[in-house]
């Protein structure tokens, strides 16, 4: 048996080729991410892309990488599964909007304004960035119980308004309290 096989694929030209298997070239897209190192920039982007378009339900990792121009494969050297690259998005989300946040009370004069800036900058990202904040306020969809940076990435933001509000206490321009209880900033 194995010298006819072997005959067989002899008389073909060349010793392994088959009649059915050809090679297929990756996308200009696929090969040019892969050697750049961008593959997961974009394959994030892709999923934003997708979450805008369609909705958290439309990301897997097998359309993402379709999206991405990619072998359906390429997803799983970044991302052990769909959680994995959620809680990516949602933990590159939470640090973009406590940048802004930040950017917005270093240019308030009052505590007062820092607070109507820091709303206002929040109100403004999540216009500007529908597909960060869907996810970022759906987050059972990225595991923060088995996802440490999960865990952590909203943790500048309440901290740095925990922090306003205080200021605005102090200036007499919110009511004593925890702040951390809304009863008592309201």
């Amino acid at each position: 048996r194995v010298l006819v096989v072997s005959t067989i694929y002899r008389s073909c030209g060349d010793p392994l080729a088959t009649a059915y298997a050809r090679p297929v070239p990756p996308t200009p897209a696929a090969r040019e991410s892969y050697h750049h190192g961008a593959l997961r920039e974009e394959l994030i982007t892709a999923s934003l892309s997708l979450i805008e378009a369609e909705g958290i339900g439309a990301v897997s990792l097998r359309r993402v990488a379709r999206e991405a121009g990619v072998s359906p494969g390429a997803p799983y050297h970044h991302f052990a599964d769909r959680s994995a690259l959620l809680a990516a998005i949602t933990v590159r989300g939470s640090a973009l909007l406590e940048e802004e946040l930040r950017a917005a009370r270093a240019q308030a004069a009052t505590a007062a304004d820092a607070l109507g800036a820091l709303i206002g900058a929040y109100v403004g990202f999540a216009a500007d960035n529908p597909a960060y904040i869907h996810l970022m306020l759906r987050p059972e969809l990225s595991h923060p119980e088995s996802n440490t940076e999960v865990q952590a990435a909203g943790e500048g933001a309440i901290t740095l308004l925990t922090e306003v509000v205080q200021d605005c206490q102090r200036e007499g321009s919110a009511p004593p309290g925890d702040p951390a209880d809304r009863k008592s900033v309201v």
